[in-house]
């Protein structure tokens, strides 16, 4: 295995560590497995990965960081299926931390966050948190553009009514 070491790619991907972050944390729902997938597509990166001056390499660490999520998502659910099916309870995975590290309205939006379907949750993110357009969402998300705006619309309507249905 060999690994790329320049300077300019470790500030490329330092660059992008904090967007990846958030990104893999919407696609998972935690910050555990999120760090974890940051880490595996930085891994993927500095193996295979264009190099960072490339136009598309940004791009290219997102798509990675969404297949690994997807994976991840994949194996969790083979896991908990495994435990229903033995009669087992899954393990608990709780981040105090991570509870207390955000002010009270960022923890509403989130929790309203968490409350969508997940492909509906990743559009929003996508659109409204990375600022891409409808186009470049339903790009990276191999969906059509107009289904794309559909799921945004509607993921905006139900954040609207969880977030003033769950005022404290």
């Amino acid at each position: 295995m060999t690994l790329k070491a320049e300077a300019p790619v470790e500030a490329f991907l330092l660059a992008q560590a904090a967007r990846l972050r958030a990104y893999a944390r919407v696609l998972t729902g935690g910050e555990h497995d999120a760090e974890d997938v940051v880490q595996a597509a930085f891994v993927n990166y500095l193996r295979d990965g264009p190099r960072a001056r490339d136009g598309w390499a940004e791009a290219w660490l997102f798509r990675v960081v969404r297949n690994e999520a997807m994976d991840l998502l994949r194996a969790t659910r083979r896991r908990q299926r495994r435990h229903e099916h033995l009669g087992e309870a899954p393990p608990r995975e709780d981040d105090p931390a991570e509870a207390a590290e955000n002010a009270e309205a960022r923890q509403r939006i989130e929790g309203c966050m968490r409350q969508l379907d997940p492909d509906i949750r990743e559009l929003v993110y996508l659109k409204f948190v990375e600022g891409l357009s409808l186009s470049d969402v339903a790009e990276q998300t191999h969906m059509p553009r107009s289904t794309v705006a559909l799921r945004v619309r509607q993921g905006l309507v139900q954040l609207n009514r969880l977030f003033h249905t769950n005022e404290p």
